[in-house]
């Protein structure tokens, strides 16, 4: 799976688990969810600001259109994730219409895919 922000594409294993089913809801597209280690190395020293977007961070302006609030519910509560359009995801070799979601945590893999997108 490939992942393109502007200029930086990364390559990143994924997790495929049927049980996320989070959805942006202006789009209605699914969510992928990066973890720490992907958000920085695809935003760089903005990665911090952008995962606390919603807590009062200053998000840069290059970003504030692409922004999303994705809501998540866990058995443990219910948040927020920031949601993001990047310029391209790619599914064994397949575009795919997609949002990603940034972590602040570090997952079981680079990211998260909900399992439709296979």
């Amino acid at each position: 799976m490939s992942l393109t922000n502007g200029e930086k594409t990364v390559s990143v294993t994924g997790l495929v688990d049927s049980g996320n089913l989070l959805k942006d809801p202006f789009s209605g597209k699914p969510v992928i969810v990066l973890s720490e280690k992907i958000s920085n190395e695809l935003f760089g020293d903005d990665a911090a600001d952008l995962c606390c977007a919603f807590c009062g961070a200053a998000v840069p302006e290059r970003y504030k259109e692409k922004i999303r609030a994705i809501p998540m519910k866990t058995v443990g509560g219910e948040s927020l994730l920031v949601g993001m359009n990047i310029d391209g995801i790619s599914v064994g070799g397949k575009k795919c219409s997609a949002i990603i979601a940034l972590s602040g945590d570090e997952l079981s893999a680079d990211c998260i895919v909900p399992a439709e997108l296979l």
